[in-house]
C-alpha cells in the first residue's frame, strides 16, 4: 500500500521536473537559463518548508502529511495547463513562479516522510521476525522507484510527441501537469489505506511486552 502510494507520488513529480525546461521555453517563451531561476522556486520552498514537514510529522502522523502533501499536489499540478497565460497582478511568469514555488510545499514532504514510513514498517518488521531489514526494503523501493522515472520520462515523453512540444502547438506540454495530478490521485487513493496506526500500535505492543507474535501480529503485513 504504502509503495504504490509513494510510487505514484514520485511519478507524478518526475513528469513535473521533466516537463520544467518546457514550461519555461515553450509556455512562457524564455531562454533556458531562466529554467534555473524556477527550478529555484521549487527548491527553494522545499527548503522552507523542511522544518514544518518535521513539525507537523510528529503531530499529525507521517501518513497524514503524506496525504495532505499528495492532495496538495493533485489541486496544484492541473493549473500547469495554464503556465503561459497572463494573470491579473502576476502576469505570466509571475503565475508560473507562483505555481512552480507552490510544488515545494509537498515536494518537502516526498523527500522526508516515505523514508520515515519505511522506517516505521522496518520496526513492526523487527518485533515480529526479530530480524532487521531496512537494506531489504530500501532497495525494493529504490528498484521500483529507478522503474518508475523511466516510466513517468517514456509517459512524458509520449505526450510531447502525440499533443505537441513548440510554442505553436504546447498541447503536449500543457497536459503534463493534469496527467501528473492524475497518477498522484491514483497512489492518493491507494495510500489512503495505510493502516498506520496498526503499524505504531504493533510496533508498542511488543515493545511492552504485550502481543509475541499472535496470529494477530504474525498474519499483519504492511
Amino acid at each position: 500500500i504504502y509503495l504504490v502510494g509513494n510510487m505514484a507520488f514520485w511519478f507524478g513529480f518526475n513528469i513535473i521536473t521533466l516537463g520544467v525546461p518546457f514550461y519555461v521555453t515553450v509556455l512562457l517563451g524564455l531562454t533556458e537559463e531562466a529554467t534555473a531561476l524556477y527550478f529555484g522556486a521549487v527548491f527553494g520552498v522545499a527548503a522552507l518548508s523542511f522544518p514544518f514537514v518535521n513539525r507537523y510529522s510528529k503531530i499529525w502522523g507521517l501518513k497524514r502529511v503524506m496525504v495532505l502533501a499528495m492532495l496538495i499536489f493533485v489541486v496544484i499540478l492541473p493549473l500547469f495547463y495554464f503556465i503561459g497565460r497572463s494573470f491579473p497582478l502576476l502576469g505570466s511568469e509571475g503565475f508560473a513562479l507562483l505555481v512552480l514555488g507552490a510544488g515545494g510545499i509537498p515536494l518537502a514532504v516526498l523527500f522526508v516522510v516515505p523514508d520515515a514510513i519505511v522506517a516505521a514498517v522496518s520496526d513492526l518488521e523487527e518485533q515480529l521476525s526479530g530480524e532487521r531489514r531496512e537494506a531489504m526494503y530500501f532497495g525494493a523501493q529504490g528498484v521500483a522507484l529507478k522503474v518508475i522515472m523511466g516510466l513517468s520520462a517514456l509517459l512524458t515523453g509520449i505526450l510531447l510527441q502525440l499533443f505537441g512540444q513548440t510554442a505553436a502547438n504546447p498541447l503536449g506540454v500543457q497536459l503534463t501537469g493534469p496527467a501528473a495530478a492524475f497518477f498522484i490521485l491514483i497512489g492518493l487513493l491507494v495510500f489512503l489505506r495505510y493502516p498506520e496506526g496498526d503499524v505504531r500500535a504493533g510496533v508498542l505492543t511488543h515493545k511492552r511486552g504485550g502481543s509475541s507474535g499472535g496470529k494477530g501480529a504474525g498474519s499483519y503485513h504492511p
